[in-house]
């Protein structure tokens, strides 16, 4: 299949740091990029999830080289 990309707001890109959000009706997700260490998080949350009607969250941890 074929999918297309998301359209992230970029809050902040400096030096420092990297931080985006991803908004819909349903869905907010947020990344959030030390550039220093390159450690990131990225959160996501679902106010009333498809499939089972319910709230529900995602954390990812990430590392970036």
């Amino acid at each position: 299949g074929t999918s297309e990309g998301e359209d992230w707001l970029i809050l902040q890109n400096d030096n420092e740091k990297l931080m985006a959000v991803w908004y819909s009706e349903r869905v907010i997700s947020t990344l959030v990029i030390n550039k220093t260490n390159g450690l990131g998080v990225w959160l996501k949350g679902n106010s009333d999830y498809f499939s089972w009607g319910s709230p529900s969250g995602f954390v990812a941890y990430l590392t970036c080289r």
